[in-house]
């Protein structure tokens, strides 16, 4: 078997596993929510879910194993602009020092 061979052959292995794994966390993930929807409902409990979204304007809520998670899209649409900001400035300041570098040594 030559090298070419057995890269091949670790590649078709490789995708396999990832296959597998990727069905078994979907089928898990499924599993979950199945159950969740049944127990709820026949409890007839509709305010802890494992998993959900909804959107209510800018506002994202995120059920997530029993827990509320609201996520402000304006807040986060700010942090993100400022973090880009922020690289360009820093990106420029370091343009400007390695323009002075290369152009003011002889």
């Amino acid at each position: 078997m030559s090298r070419i061979e057995a890269k091949r052959k670790e590649k078709k292995r490789r995708r396999r596993v990832k296959l597998a794994l990727s069905l078994i966390l979907l089928l898990f993930t499924g599993g979950l929510l199945v159950t969740d929807y049944s127990t709820r409902e026949m409890l007839a409990e509709f305010d802890g879910q494992v998993f959900g979204y909804m959107r209510n304007d800018n506002i994202h809520s995120i059920y997530l194993f029993g827990n509320l998670y609201d996520i402000n899209q304006d807040v986060v649409i700010e942090t993100i602009s400022n973090y880009i900001n922020k690289a360009g400035i820093y990106f420029n300041k370091c343009s400007d020092w390695i323009y002075k570098l290369l152009y003011n040594v002889r």
